[in-house]
């Protein structure tokens, strides 16, 4: 074995590796939540806008409940997709999914045929578009557009810097 001072090198390697292989700590925190006409209840629309221009990641979440109180569901999902209009809105598009066959009841949680999938399209303004389709027939089954309210999550360390360019050059085509 190697020494160095009283440190075995092989087991400094070994450490590192596994240091260097370890998952990093996630610091994902909430940046900003709207009602489901897209009105501001926490943070700031600048600070998300700012973080997406900075490429830091992003994930959503949004619930809905029946008016009994009774019956909530809650979700959150990474977006596969982003986009910005005029710098003021945010869209955000949820990747495919299984369909199951009941989101309310904890009895009949299952997955729906794995040709039916879900995929979502939710935005800044409260907008919700759910789909569900046929993957094989490309069939639409059911459009559900609904408003929703939705946190914003950011995954950073420390303030995220205001201002931050857009990610298109004023003059290009």
């Amino acid at each position: 074995m190697l020494f160095v001072g009283q440190f075995d090198v092989k087991k400094l390697v070994l450490i590192a590796l596994w240091l260097w292989g370890a998952p990093a700590t996630a610091d994902w925190s909430l940046i900003y939540k709207h009602d489901q006409h897209g009105n501001k209840l926490v943070g700031e629309k600048a600070s998300l806008i700012n973080a997406i221009r900075l490429g830091f990641p992003v994930r959503i979440g949004w619930g809905v409940y029946r008016e009994n109180g009774e019956l909530s569901v809650e979700h959150t999902a990474i977006p596969e997709f982003l986009s910005m209009t005029n710098g003021k809105e945010v869209f955000v598009q949820i990747p495919e999914h299984i369909a199951q066959t009941s989101y309310w009841d904890e009895e009949f949680q299952d997955f729906n045929s794995a040709q039916i999938v879900w995929k979502g399209l939710l935005s800044t303004t409260g907008r919700f578009m759910a789909v569900w389709y046929n993957r094989s027939s490309g069939q639409t089954i059911r459009r559900y557009p609904q408003r929703v309210t939705i946190s914003w999550f950011v995954d950073h360390k420390g303030p995220i810097p205001a201002n931050s360019p857009p990610l298109y050059h004023p003059g290009d085509p």
